[in-house]
């Protein structure tokens, strides 16, 4: 057995035989000394305050700041995806422009081709065939122009938001580096 069982049986033991020099009362056995009990409360005080002050507060604080730089940093990526979102929709809304125009465009093409050929059949066609090479090339260079606009408005958009993920994670990164210091410096403390 170990020598605090020992001691608890034999002060156990004690106790029931009633004898006042061998502690017959409890409270003299638990509590053998005032002093050394006191020494313990101020000891136990003395601690819990320490810890209070110099490590759950400083512990608290930091975990404040950090709970409000994540949530700084997800109220700039839910700003960031909605600035997205709503640049889609102005492409999207674009292309459907460009598409009404073209086909508005072809429309009309064949309208006129139609027309041309009901007035004069052997004029009407080459100018047909004229107005449709013209408006397929028009078409092209139309798609052609739109496609390069949307790749361009497609790559500013990735950039923009590949340099948003860069600043945030680099902004992570400092950020750690900062708290590790922090706990660094708050354990030499």
């Amino acid at each position: 057995m170990t020598n605090l069982a020992v001691c608890l049986r034999e002060t156990f033991r004690l106790m029931g035989t009633g004898n006042p020099i061998h502690g017959g009362d409890i409270i003299n056995a638990l509590f053998p000394n005032l002093w050394v009990l006191l020494a313990h409360i101020v000891a136990f005080t003395t601690i819990f305050i320490f810890m209070i002050r110099w490590v759950w507060k400083p512990s608290q604080n930091a975990l404040r700041k950090r709970y409000a730089f994540l949530d700084e940093q997800v109220e700039k990526a839910e700003k960031a995806h909605q600035l997205a979102q709503e640049k889609l929709a102005k492409i999207e809304k674009k292309e459907l422009e460009a598409y009404q125009k073209i086909e508005h465009i072809m429309e009309n093409a064949k309208q006129e081709s139609m027309q041309t050929s009901e007035h004069i059949l052997a004029s009407a066609k080459k100018q047909a065939n004229l107005i449709k090479n013209n408006a397929k090339s028009e078409i092209h260079k139309a798609e052609i122009r739109l496609q390069k606009e949307m790749n361009e408005k497609a790559i500013k958009i990735a950039l923009n938001t590949a340099e948003a993920i860069l600043n945030k994670e680099i902004d992570k990164k400092s950020h750690d580096k900062y708290f590790d210091d922090f706990m660094k410096k708050l354990a030499i403390g």
